[in-house]
């Protein structure tokens, strides 16, 4: 129970998220629109390239990064701790939206971008000083009747001068 509670206190990397998933939805509108583009006005896109990728192929690139991009930003908020995965994937889907969906309208392809460096750099603050309950107390100590010395009060006889507590 104290390790939930302790887990729901900690620090989360809110800004990096939002961005990220807003980004990833820009980069599937984008690819809602070239494909819209593509069946509904072909003579917009023809037969040809965009950016070098075959002008049907677009469109999927986008629909499937976005939702990556989204996923990636879900997962890196509920374990910090794989940011450098989630964070190298997040600016290269942002980058393969650029050549698929027009990188979100652009905005997607920005808001991705800063999204996944944001993943890259972020570490949680440092524990603030205070309580630590996993910390033993200091032991109890009492005097020795023979020789006047502290000693832990559970022993059972006195380490300097042999006596047997009773």
């Amino acid at each position: 129970m104290q390790g939930v509670l302790m887990q729901s206190l900690a620090p989360k990397p809110v800004a990096a998220f939002v961005l990220s998933v807003i980004g990833g939805g820009f980069i599937f509108a984008g690819g809602l629109l070239v494909l819209y583009l593509f069946i509904l006005v072909p003579s917009t896109l023809g037969s040809g390239t965009i950016f070098g990728v075959s002008a049907g192929f677009a469109p999927l690139l986008g629909l499937v990064s976005g939702p990556a991009i989204m996923i990636l930003a879900t997962l890196f908020y509920r374990e910090p701790e794989h940011g450098a995965v989630y964070g190298t994937m997040t600016i290269a889907l942002s980058v393969v939206s650029y050549v698929s969906a027009l990188g979100g309208l652009f905005v997607g392809l920005i808001m991705g971008l800063i999204g996944g460096v944001l993943i890259l750099v972020w570490r949680p603050s440092p524990p603030q000083m205070g309580y630590h309950p996993t910390l033993a107390p200091y032991p109890a100590y009492r005097t020795c009747p023979r020789c006047g010395r502290a000693v832990v009060a559970d022993a059972r006889f006195c380490s300097y001068c042999g006596n047997v507590f009773a």
